[in-house]
């Protein structure tokens, strides 16, 4: 199997942005408003967690650098629960609603 290593996106401004706009709702725990909407479900079994972040801003960022920018945010705002993360998937609306995860 070929080993491929990707680099962070091209344009860390961007990044950046995305990742201080989850890290701020995470400070928050908003319910309402424009920004992202994060699920965090707790498994049963090890205490491991799935996040899901609902967010119409990611249909321009690619599928494969949307769970890192939730990784980083979570480095950020949330670090007691970062080594339980098992899971951490970025969807728009769209997505989501295909995927039958609404909130």
């Amino acid at each position: 199997m070929p080993f491929i290593e990707k680099k962070y996106p091209s344009d860390p401004a961007a990044y950046r942005q995305f990742v201080d706009a989850i890290a701020a709702e995470l400070k928050e725990k908003s319910v309402m408003g424009p920004g992202p909407r994060i699920i965090e479900e707790q498994q049963r079994r090890g205490g491991f967690i799935h996040v899901t972040v609902i967010w119409d801003e990611w249909k321009n960022v690619p599928v494969e650098d949307r769970g890192r920018i939730i990784m980083d945010a979570y480095e950020r705002e949330r670090n007691d629960v970062i080594l339980k993360i098992t899971v951490a998937l970025g969807l728009t609306s769209d997505e989501a609603h295909r995927l039958g995860i609404d909130t």
